[in-house]
This record gives structure tokens, C-alpha cells and sequence, in this order.
């Protein structure tokens, strides 16, 4: 083969690479397209210079496809034909490469190149989608993306593409007398009576919910796992805006089981975990190391486990404590008191998690935190003035009874301390 020969071949294979590119260029605006075959001539020496001398002192000639062309010294001419997409229209469009998939044919997605007029999506000069249409690129598909589980409380509703307002107008008020929020996959959009923007029809949930993405088995729909986004509220897990599991239930994330690995040894036993929860003595502003934070306060600051001995008979009762309370803050006789000598959570019980209740409904696993002559306290949080507060309950009180702002308050609505 001649080189001239291989040069096309190479231009050739150069272009089909690039059209098996993974990401596909995608044209958005107003534009025509149709199909024009081009041909460009080249004007190629025939000398040792471009072609090498393969006969020294020897008279040569260039060949192509067994014809002669051109002597040694003269020139030939190459034709390289090719059809090719031409787009006519408006000099205004975007690009984007996209990857193999469904995309929409929007503004949301390539923004607007030409404000008020209708636009549509060309891939190699030919259209694929009017605008807000949605069109597919061809290629090998992706593995399946793990579900995203969210967790808390809220309602989901089907929106069209477009703005949308995050509202109790749109969705009704799935949470009375709390902000709330609109996530779409498990990401916060907009806030409440703000505004967001959909590329697509989509599943829009509203309310108070955290995210998280778990591997396909059995999961926990409970604190310990997600987190506690609404204290004193009972919350729920949903998979593409379905419950699935309402809190300390089970629930199994679809897909395929990973392989099990080989055994290994077996490794030495670990301690047991404690059946009951550790005290550590301290006093004053000395937090523990590893104590246990069980709320904050309305600016964030975090709040930890404590309990303390007071009153005329020496009942023990647990409370708050941070470093500027100098103290464990606990509610006693209708006030906030501040005991000096107290213990700090520094460990809690395998499996110990919160649990929502109201008024005297103490749950039967709830963990003992002290105890005054009338019998056993139980450790309990409620929100309170824009925090977390932790206190003590049992089933006269008929709410939790927290210290803040030097009163002892009790509120009906609010978490217990379980195994």
C-alpha cells in the first residue's frame, strides 16, 4: 500500500473513533439540518522528500491503486469524499455533551439560547427532540444507582417540568407549625414558599426529611441510622416517595445481593457492648472524653447526658450539661437547678436509640437514667424554644420535664431513651 494510501486511512479511522465517543455532543437552538456530501482535493508531491527514497539513484513514480499518477518531481491530486451533517439556522445555540441515557430537550438543561422562540435538540445535524420533549442517546447503559432512602415526615406528589413553587398550597401541610422543605432524590431544592426549577416531569417530597443512601438488604428505619431530623414527631422511611417502613421498623432496599466473601478466621471476640449505659463522675465545666450528646441548643451548640443527686431525699435525676453551664442543669421543684457534682453519659447500651412519645406513654424498653422516692426517672429530650433539651420523665409527670431559662418545663410531646 502506498502512502498516500494509508493517509486516508488514517483520516478514516480518526472519524469513526470520534463518532464512537461515550459522551455525544447534543445542539440546542433553531436550527435546520440536513445532509451534504463534501470533497476536499489535496495536491501531494511524488518525491523522496514526502515519500522516502525505497530506490536510491533510480527514476521513480507514484501509484495509486495500482495506476500511475504522478512521475518523480511531479504532483498528483487526492479526492477524500465524505458525507457530513450541515445545521442551518440561527447562529445561536448551546452544546453540551451528554452521556448514553434519556435527557430532556429543555431550557432546564442546555438554558435558552433563543428567548420566545421554540427550540429543538440535533445530534449530528438531525433533530431528535421538539423542546420539552425527551430524546435518548444511545450507548451501554449504567449500572443501576443505588435507591436513595429518605427518612422523617412529608407527603410526595408528581410535578410537570417547569418552575414550581415549595408551598402548603401545592402539597398540603404534612407538618403544621414546622418550616419544611421540597428534596428531589433526596436533595433539598427549595425551602418552604420558595421557588425551584424541574428539567423533567419528577417525584417532589415535601416536609422534614434527611437522605441516605444504603446497599441493598435489610435496613433500620430508626435514629441510630439516619439521624433524628424531627425530635418528638414519629417519622417514616420512603423509597421514591413511597413509605416503606414507619420509624424502629425494617424494611429491605431492592437490588442485587453482593457476593459473599470468603470466610476469614475468625477474629478474637470483641467485648459485649454494655446492657447499660456508663456514668462518669466529673464537676464544674469538665466534659468527659466520649460523652454522649443527646441534644443542642437553638444555635447548635451541643448539649450532653448528665444526672445528678438533689433534693430531700437524694434522688438522682438526669438533665444537660455543656462547659459554660459550669454544671448539670436539671429541673427540680418548678425551677432549673445547677448541681456541681454530677455524672456525664460516656457510653451508651447496644442498640439504645430514641423513641417518640406524648404524655404519660412510656415506652416499655426505656432506659432507667435515676430514681427519687416515687420510683424509676427515664431520660428523655424534647424540643423546646428552638433547641434540643434533655430531662427526666416517668409516667405522673405526663410529659418530659426539662430546666431552661431557671424553670422546670414540662412538654407533652417529646422522645424516650430506649434499648
Amino acid at each position: 500500500m502506498n502512502k498516500s494510501s494509508v493517509i486516508l486511512f488514517g483520516l478514516i479511522s480518526g472519524m469513526f473513533a470520534a463518532s464512537n465517543a461515550m459522551a455525544v455532543e447534543v445542539q440546542y437552538g433553531a436550527m435546520k439540518g440536513k445532509t451534504e456530501k463534501i470533497t476536499h482535493t489535496f495536491d501531494i508531491p511524488c518525491n523522496n522528500s514526502v515519500m522516502g527514497d525505497p530506490v536510491p539513484g533510480v527514476k521513480k513514480m507514484c501509484v495509486v491503486d495500482g495506476k500511475e499518477v504522478a512521475v518523480e518531481g511531479g504532483t498528483y491530486k487526492l479526492a477524500f469524499t465524505a458525507t457530513v451533517p450541515v445545521t442551518y439556522g440561527a447562529n445561536v445555540m448551546t452544546k453540551k455533551d451528554l452521556p448514553p441515557g434519556k435527557h430532556a430537550c429543555s431550557n432546564g438543561v442546555f438554558g435558552d439560547p433563543l428567548v420566545g422562540t421554540v427550540k429543538a435538540c440535533y445530534i449530528n445535524g438531525k433533530e431528535v427532540a421538539k423542546e420539552n420533549q425527551e430524546f435518548v442517546i444511545p450507548g451501554a447503559a449504567a449500572a443501576p444507582a443505588a435507591p436513595v432512602v429518605e427518612y422523617g415526615k412529608g407527603v410526595t406528589k408528581n410535578l410537570p417540568a417547569g418552575k414550581q413553587n415549595c408551598s402548603n398550597a401545592v402539597f398540603g401541610d404534612p407538618l403544621y407549625g414546622k418550616v419544611k422543605a421540597c428534596y428531589v432524590n433526596g436533595k433539598e431544592v427549595a425551602k418552604e414558599n420558595g421557588q425551584f426549577t424541574l428539567a423533567t416531569a419528577s417525584d417532589v417530597s415535601y416536609g422534614l426529611l434527611v437522605a441516605k443512601t444504603l446497599a441493598p438488604g435489610k435496613q433500620s428505619c430508626s435514629n441510630g441510622v439516619f439521624g433524628d431530623p424531627i425530635v418528638g414527631t414519629v417519622k417514616s422511611c420512603y423509597i421514591n416517595g413511597k413509605e416503606v417502613a414507619k420509624e424502629n421498623q425494617e424494611f429491605v432496599v431492592p437490588g442485587a445481593a453482593a457476593p459473599a466473601a470468603p470466610a476469614a478466621p475468625a477474629a478474637p471476640a470483641a467485648p459485649a457492648a454494655a446492657a447499660a449505659p456508663v456514668w462518669t463522675a466529673t464537676s464544674g465545666s469538665a466534659i468527659p472524653p466520649g460523652a454522649v450528646k443527646g441534644g443542642n441548643e437553638a444555635n447548635g451548640e451541643a448539649l450532653f447526658l448528665c444526672r445528678a443527686k438533689f433534693g430531700p431525699d437524694n434522688g438522682v435525676h438526669p438533665g444537660k450539661t455543656r462547659a459554660a453551664f459550669n454544671a448539670c442543669n436539671i429541673g427540680w421543684g418548678g425551677a432549673e437547678q445547677q448541681v456541681r457534682a454530677y455524672e456525664v453519659m460516656t457510653s451508651l447500651p447496644s442498640g439504645a436509640h430514641w423513641q417518640a412519645t406524648t404524655g404519660s406513654n412510656i415506652p416499655a424498653t426505656a432506659i432507667q437514667g435515676g430514681g427519687e422516692g416515687a420510683g424509676a426517672l427515664y431520660i428523655c429530650r424534647a424540643n423546646y424554644q428552638g433547641g434540643v433539651h434533655m430531662g427526666k420523665t416517668r409516667k405522673e409527670f405526663n410529659a418530659c420535664n426539662i430546666g431552661y431559662g431557671g424553670r422546670e418545663v414540662p412538654v407533652a410531646s417529646y422522645e424516650v431513651l430506649v434499648k
